[in-house]
C-alpha cells in the first residue's frame, strides 16, 4: 500500500496562507479618543504640624515639621513648603513641611467624600469607574494659620484645595473587551460609559468596520 504525504511544497503553501491570514488580523488599528466631562471640587481641611510626627497620620491630619535657620533657605529642599508667617526673622529659624506630606492627607481627605460606592460595574465593559482628583496641585492651594509655636515647630494651619474630578477607566479591561466590535457597537458602548463627553474613533484602514482582534493594537487617549 502506498501512502501519500502532503508534499513540502503544500507545507510551505500552507504556512503562507496562515502568515497571511496573521497579517490581515494584526494590521489593523485603531485610536480611541475620549474626552472626559470633569467637576470642580472645593475641599477645606486642617493640618496639625508636629516635629514629633515621623509619618503623616492620615486620620488626625498631623504632619512632621522641620525648624530651619534662615540663611539655609537657598539650600531648602523645593519639596519643603514655605510660609512667611511660620518664620521667626529674629531668632533666624523658619518652620517647614514637604509638600507630600500635606498632599496624602488632601488625597485621604478627598477618597472620604468621594461618592464611589454608588457606582456600579459598566454592564458592557466589564469593570467599575471611580471618581478621582485628576491631579493635585498643592503649590496653589491657599493656606492660613489658625495657631502657631515656632520654638516648638507646631502650627495649624487651614488649607483650601479647588481641584478637577474626574472618572478613572481600568483601560486594560476596556481594550480587551473591545477587541473585534463593529464600530457602530464600540461607538455605543464608549458613549454610555460614565463621565464620557464625546467619543472619536480613528479605524485603519478606514474600510475596515471592527476594532483590531488584539488589545495591544487598540490605543485609548483620555483628555
Amino acid at each position: 500500500m502506498i501512502y501519500n504525504f502532503p508534499t513540502f511544497r503544500f507545507f510551505v503553501f500552507g504556512l503562507l496562507i496562515l502568515l497571511l491570514l496573521f497579517t490581515i488580523a494584526w494590521l489593523p488599528r485603531t485610536e480611541i479618543e475620549l474626552t472626559s466631562i470633569s467637576e470642580p471640587l472645593l475641599l477645606d481641611f486642617e493640618i496639625n504640624l508636629s516635629q514629633g510626627a515621623k509619618q503623616p497620620l492620615l486620620n488626625l491630619g498631623i504632619i512632621s515639621s522641620e525648624i530651619i535657620t534662615i540663611n539655609s533657605e537657598e539650600q531648602l529642599d523645593p519639596d519643603y513648603i514655605l510660609i512667611d508667617e511660620l518664620r521667626d526673622d529674629i531668632a533666624k529659624k523658619m518652620v517647614v513641611f514637604l509638600k507630600r506630606d500635606m498632599q496624602k492627607i488632601a488625597e485621604y481627605k478627598v477618597q472620604n467624600i468621594l461618592d464611589n460606592s454608588s457606582q456600579t460595574e459598566h454592564p458592557n465593559a466589564g469593570f467599575i469607574p471611580i471618581k478621582e482628583v485628576a491631579e493635585f496641585h498643592p503649590l496653589e492651594w491657599e493656606i492660613q494659620i489658625i495657631s502657631k509655636d515656632l520654638e516648638k515647630g507646631r502650627a495649624i494651619l487651614s488649607v483650601s484645595m479647588k481641584e478637577e474630578v474626574v472618572m478613572n477607566y481600568d483601560l486594560k479591561t476596556l481594550k480587551k473587551f473591545m477587541t473585534s466590535q463593529k464600530l457602530t457597537e464600540a461607538n455605543r458602548i464608549l458613549t454610555e460609559l460614565a463621565g464620557i463627553k464625546t467619543v472619536k474613533i480613528n479605524n485603519w484602514p478606514e474600510f475596515w468596520q471592527r476594532l483590531p482582534l488584539f488589545p495591544s493594537r487598540i490605543k485609548i487617549f483620555i483628555n
